[in-house]
């Protein structure tokens, strides 16, 4: 991208951008989409991994749990999965 903006470059394949990339970098609101546009994809993600490790433990979890906590018997109960039935 700094090679095609050179001023060299640019004036032989396309004079009109001559510089244009040097000025986005140098304005603070590009900044501030780079970097905050990241955070804001990820916060869905983020909210979904806390709510899975909040609400829907896995059987895994629950004994990992027990193991940091140093307890030797723990009762998992498995997850019952709803049977989805096709209705004819």
């Amino acid at each position: 991208m700094i090679i095609l903006n050179s001023r060299s470059v640019a004036l032989t394949f396309q004079p009109q951008l001559n510089q244009v990339f040097y000025q986005l970098l140098g304005q603070g609101l590009t900044w501030i989409v780079i970097v905050v546009t990241p955070l804001v994809c990820l916060v869905p993600d983020l909210m979904m991994a806390a709510w899975r490790a909040r609400y829907m433990r896995t059987p895994v979890d629950i004994l990992m749990t027990a193991e940091e906590k140093g307890q030797e018997t723990v009762q998992v109960i498995p997850m019952v999965e709803k049977q989805h039935v096709a209705a004819w």
